[in-house]
């Protein structure tokens, strides 16, 4: 809970028609950069996107940050 998304996430239709537009239906990844701004280890990080899928990014340490990529249709 003390993770912050930033800065903003991005995503790649390369799997699509690769125009960089996200269309109706087309495979995406979503890559979702984020934040531990505590000073502590966030441990057991998982990130879900609604509608789409999860992924494990494990241990961030403090001040760290991390961009898992997730796939999202």
């Amino acid at each position: 809970p003390n993770l912050l998304q930033l800065p903003v996430f991005s995503f790649s239709d390369a799997g699509g028609n690769n125009n960089g537009v996200a269309d109706p239906g087309e495979p995406l990844v979503l890559t979702v950069p984020l934040t531990n701004q505590t000073a502590s280890a966030a441990t057991n990080v998982t990130l879900a996107v609604a509608g789409g899928g999860s992924v494990n990014v494990g241990t961030i340490n403090p001040g760290g940050s991390a961009s898992p990529q997730v796939n999202y249709t």
